[in-house]
């Protein structure tokens, strides 16, 4: 590979291919092998900062800390040769990792956090399992299960959620649903207020470290500030589970300056594809297929691209299909006037049940074929206003244009209401308002 990586890879038509290494993931046992550090249970086994923990009812914790001491690259490399040539553990480096000289970008900043383990096996289901099993009474562990295994999502999510009872069977993304979505919602039903405000600090943060910059330029910083209060706050709630992967959310505005959003991390792509070697099966048999499905960097290099099926026939990517005969009405009638200037509204309107964007097909309510899926309710932007919510009527064309009819659903308050009385509603009203509604 280190041939590879300065020689390149030449071709039949002279062409010479360049392989750049970006960097390095996975679960943390499996980077505490690829770069030669302490295990997660070790003291000094943070690889981005000097932190070592304390050995507490037989378990390493690490608790929350203001300022972070980094490590540097250069610090990173004179440790690790130091720890190879002594076979000492200096602050957690064991030895120089034999990836060190095929990375172009130097350890620890090409190191890149999976937030599919980190974050939803590990975090998200730890803390879900401690509310279930200290906060909730058996018969309202009954409702919430109820509740999760109930809810409906769109068709195109594929997984929906678990109950907690089941957890030993749940999937990333079926925890990364809940997180996401399904959990807040929920679950502060049956939480008292200032805990179900605490966990809203970390499901809003995730929110926005998973996404584009939804709040702008400071969506990473203010993520960052609902992900400190969050840790700062943690022994408050839960107990003994103040642990590596806790402290790891630490430097998720950092992962997120240099690598991206997390939507575009993890290694749900890399399990697809163990899986289909090891099974010989999987939701799609092209492996291009399955990378752009989990990876939504690549979509900006096939927007503008035709696509094929195997068959060569041609899908449009952005279309109107499943064509409704009805009767226009006068709000049609009314929007035809404002769109149009001929006089036959009739011929120049055509309505729809479903519309493609981009792979995902999204409901009308007149299209009765949608079973539980809630394909229809939609958050979408009108003028400055870029939080509403509503369900698609309909679909229709106008002067030879794609529109939406939305039934607006009218907010009777805003989710952050429900936490008035929490010393965290002031950072929750930053952000958490742009997804959830009620």
């Amino acid at each position: 590979m280190a041939i590879f990586s300065i020689l390149g890879i030449p071709t039949r038509s002279g062409i010479n291919y360049k392989i750049l290494i970006y960097g390095l993931t996975g679960d943390c046992p499996a980077i505490k092998l690829a770069i030669k550090h302490v295990n997660h249970q070790g003291y000094w086994c943070c690889w981005f900062c000097y932190i070592r923990g304390v050995h507490i009812h037989h378990k390493r914790q690490y608790y929350f800390k203001k300022e972070l001491a980094l490590r540097s690259a250069a610090e990173y490399a004179l440790y690790s040769h130091e720890a190879e040539e002594t076979k000492t553990n200096i602050y957690g480096h064991l030895g120089v990792s034999p990836l060190s000289v095929i990375i172009d970008v130097p350890l620890p900043r090409c190191l890149v956090i999976d937030y599919m383990h980190v974050s939803l096996l590990r975090h998200t289901r730890t803390v879900i399992q401690y509310i279930y099993g200290n906060f909730l009474k058996p018969k309202q562990r009954e409702e919430l299960d109820e509740l999760f295994r109930n809810q409906s999502f769109p068709h195109f999510f594929n997984r929906k959620m678990r109950p907690v009872k089941e957890f030993s069977y749940c999937k990333a993304t079926e925890l990364r649903n809940m997180l996401l979505y399904g959990l807040l919602p929920l679950i502060r039903l049956f939480l008292p207020i200032e805990c179900a405000a605490h966990l809203a600090l970390y499901v809003t943060a995730m929110r926005l470290f998973h996404g584009p910059r939804t709040i702008g330029n400071d969506t990473e910083t203010v993520a960052n500030e609902l992900m400190a209060m969050y840790y700062k706050h943690h022994t408050l709630f839960y107990e003994n589970i103040q642990n590596f992967v806790l402290h790891l959310h630490s430097h998720f505005m950092d992962q997120y300056r240099l690598h991206g959003s997390l939507s575009n991390l993890g290694t749900f792509g890399q399990e697809s594809l163990i899986g289909h070697f090891a099974n010989n099966r999987n939701g799609t048999r092209n492996l291009g297929q399955l990378i752009i499905n989990n990876y939504n960097v690549v979509d900006f290099t096939i927007v503008n691209q035709l696509h094929h099926h195997l068959s060569d026939v041609p899908v449009k990517s952005n279309d109107l299909f499943d064509s409704h005969d009805a009767l226009i009405n006068n709000f049609l009638l009314k929007t035809h006037n404002d769109l149009c200037f001929c006089d036959n509204a009739n011929q120049c309107i055509r309505i729809y049940r479903r519309h493609r964007i981009d792979a995902m097909i999204y409901h009308s309510l007149i299209y009765h074929r949608r079973g539980s899926s809630k394909s229809y309710f939609v958050q979408y932007s009108k003028d400055n206003d870029k939080n509403l919510f509503g369900a698609i009527e309909l679909f229709f064309t106008c002067n030879k244009k794609n529109y939406a009819l939305i039934h607006n659903h009218s907010s009777k308050h805003l989710f952050t209401d429900y936490f008035l009385s929490s010393k965290y509603h002031s950072i929750l009203l930053k952000a958490l308002n742009v997804f959830l509604c009620t």
